[in-house]
This record gives C-alpha cells, sequence and structure tokens, in this order.
C-alpha cells in the first residue's frame, strides 16, 4: 500500500474511533469449524472470487520487512497486516489442533483486506475469540483525489473475554461506490488485545 493511502486511513480510523460505539451484535458458540460461518456464508451467496481465502487456508506470501512480530514472516495469502510506528504487534498462522485447516493469532495490531464487488449491504460472518477490544469497519477513500470518504464503523469489540469459538454475522449498508473510490475492511485489536479469527466471510448485495 502506498503512504498517502496508508496515511489517509490512520486519519479516517482515528475519526471512527472518536464516533462513538455501535450497536451490539448478539454472537452466538460455534459446534464446529464448518457449522455457522462457512455454510451460513455459502447459503448467502458468498462467491470467492470476490473474497478469496476467507479461512487463511490458503496460499501465503512472505514479509522481508515489517515492524510487526510475524511467526515465520507469513501472512495469509488476499490479507495485509497495516504497518504502525508505535506499539506491539503479533501475528500468526496457527494449525488447528485437528490438521483442519488454519485461523490467525493477532495482537495490538490491524488485517486488512480489499472489497473489491459494488455492493451496498455487506455481510461479515465471523468466527472468532479473543479478549480485549478491537473494531470492525470499513475505510473508503478516494484514490484519484486523494481524499477521504464517509467510511464505517460497524461493531465494536468493547473489553471481551470470549474463551470459545464463536460465530457472529455483522452488516454493514454501504453507499454506491464512487468513480476512483478504493474500500479495504479492517479488523483492529488495539493494544495488548489479542483475538484469534478462525474465518471471515463476506457476502454483498
Amino acid at each position: 500500500m502506498k503512504k498517502i493511502f496508508i496515511a489517509a486511513l490512520m486519519t479516517a480510523a482515528a475519526s471512527l474511533i472518536a464516533a462513538g460505539t455501535p450497536e451490539k451484535v448478539e454472537a452466538k458458540p460455534a459446534a464446529s469449524k464448518s457449522a455457522a460461518t462457512r455454510e451460513g456464508a455459502i447459503k448467502a451467496g458468498f462467491d470467492e472470487k470476490v473474497w478469496g481465502n476467507p479461512e487463511f487456508d490458503g496460499k501465503t506470501y512472505v514479509l522481508k520487512k515489517t515492524s510487526w512480530k510475524v511467526t515465520d514472516n507469513k501472512v495469509p495469502s488476499s490479507w495485509y497486516i497495516m504497518e504502525r510506528n508505535k506499539g506491539d504487534r503479533t501475528f500468526a498462522i496457527v494449525p488447528h489442533a485437528d490438521n483442519n485447516g488454519s485461523f490467525i493469532r493477532i495482537s495490538g495490531g490491524t488485517i486488512s483486506k480489499d472489497l473489491r464487488k459494488v455492493g451496498e449491504k455487506n455481510t461479515f460472518h465471523i468466527r472468532y475469540k479473543g479478549k480485549g477490544s478491537g473494531y470492525l469497519y470499513v475505510i473508503r477513500y478516494n484514490q484519484k483525489t486523494r481524499g477521504n470518504l464517509k467510511s464505517e464503523l460497524f461493531h465494536h469489540f468493547n473489553n471481551v473475554d470470549v474463551k470459545e469459538w464463536t460465530d457472529a454475522v455483522f452488516e454493514v449498508n454501504m453507499p454506491v461506490h464512487k468513480d476512483g473510490e478504493r474500500r479495504v475492511f479492517w479488523f483492529t485489536a488495539f493494544d495488548k488485545s489479542t483475538f484469534e479469527i478462525d474465518s471471515i466471510y463476506l457476502t454483498t448485495k
């Protein structure tokens, strides 16, 4: 990502954090990896061509230089980790004990992914557990004018302590794409907060 884009995103994120806490979304414990999250997303019309590697089980790429502590310097394909200059940030791809795929562990930083399909209604199907505070939001940025657009903070994990794998569904409505617009999904675990994420699916309408 270009420096100008990262700077714009950080500015937008700061304004989002100051905006307040959105409504809570009820989450339910999940019985198995293939239970609610994957099946719910497929039923809702999930398209892997639009949102690849939702379970972090695909190919990886190597980070040659980063301020993060990244296990084996590997990050899942189709995903990014955002550079920040302060605080400790750790990231790891962790195999499940039963060898049924992998999950990621993130602390003190942000993972991100582009939203490439035009859609006003965006539904994120997420399987997670963790402790601390974090945010889910979509950053909007006009690459032609280099200006920020109205971004959407759509969930705040406020000092949670979730010990079991849990499936949750979050919806966020976005306006029609503007000319030159780029949209990026962020999952941020703040400070010493640590989250483990088994999958993140996106469906759009």
